[in-house]
């Protein structure tokens, strides 16, 4: 167990690294192609990624017997969440790194980084209970 939370801290970290430090190379690469076509490309290499990871995944549960096939309605189920998913994630990455070619990766960071705030508030409207622990890391965020 204690590893277990060993790792996950160390996750944690490695993706605040890697989440940061894309900030940085999101603006050095404003300074040689237009905000659509750096999105463009970032969103082709990380579909690429995912594909090959998917089938990585769906090989190592076939494996070990876990693997079910998707019948016709989660496949549509799927692909409508995914088709919504991928506009809107589309649209918010495009304004961010649109928005990067104006101002600061610390800046944009700051604002992207807000969403730890805006969550929990959006979360009462939608009628969600929030633990206290995540209203104590709002006021401190």
């Amino acid at each position: 167990m204690k590893n277990k939370a060993l790792l996950g801290n160390f996750l944690l970290i490695l993706t605040a690294l890697i989440w940061g430090s894309a900030f940085v190379a999101q603006s050095v690469g404003m300074e040689y192609v237009e905000p659509i076509t750096f999105n463009g490309i970032r969103c082709i290499v990380g579909g690429f990624v995912l594909i090959i990871a998917n089938m990585i995944f769906d090989s190592i549960r076939k494996k070990n017997g876990s693997y079910k096939k998707a019948d016709k309605e989660e496949k549509k189920q799927l692909i409508k969440g995914g088709i919504i998913c991928g506009i809107i994630l589309c649209a918010a990455s495009t304004i961010q790194t649109w928005g990067l070619a104006y101002t600061t990766a610390g800046k944009s960071g700051f604002v992207t980084a807000l969403y730890m705030i805006f969550i929990p508030i959006v979360s009462i409207f939608m009628g969600k209970k929030t633990r206290l622990i995540v209203w104590i890391g709002v006021v401190l965020a």
